[in-house]
């Protein structure tokens, strides 16, 4: 902004920069995160499936609406142990489970992006209720590539 000579009320030495080069260019979000994995839904408001559907998501409050929430852990065991010696005492706590986890572990991911400071998902959410021969991993990343490609192609 130009200095306004009309509006110095007192003598003195005063510098006006006047840039030479056009704006610099706008920021913009270039870390794109995806999220993908397996979730306990899969529904936007309206009732439509979002199964593998590109998925803007802004908080989790966002998130749960559409995916739902973590898998209850039913199977967890844990074990305290003190063991007490002349030495002092000694206390353990042990988490393991006594069959297979949760398989909807996504909402962990996200929970954890927005508490850090994540403030926008401009990514691919990929609901993956079902299981196939194919490892989840594989599965969820070559469909991501393909509504990436397809969604650019839109563009």
């Amino acid at each position: 902004m130009p200095l306004d000579l009309t509006q110095l009320k007192t003598p003195g030495v005063y510098i006006d920069e006047v840039p030479k080069f056009p704006p610099s260019i706008a920021a913009v979000a270039t870390a794109i995160p995806a999220f993908i994995g397996y979730t306990e839904k899969a529904l936007d408001g309206k009732g439509n499936d979002l199964t593998n559907v590109p998925t803007r998501i802004t908080s989790l409050l966002e998130y749960e609406t559409f995916f739902g929430g973590p898998q209850p852990e039913e199977n967890l065991e844990i074990t305290f142990t003190e063991v007490t010696t002349p030495a002092g005492t000694q206390e353990t706590i042990s988490v393991a489970f006594s069959g297979d986890a949760s398989n909807h572990n996504m909402y962990y991911s996200l929970r954890a992006y927005f508490a850090n400071g994540g403030a926008l998902v401009i990514s691919f959410l990929l609901a993956l209720t079902k299981r196939s021969v194919e490892p989840w991993y594989l599965q969820s990343l070559r469909m991501a590539w393909e509504l990436w490609k397809k969604k650019m192609n839109q563009h």
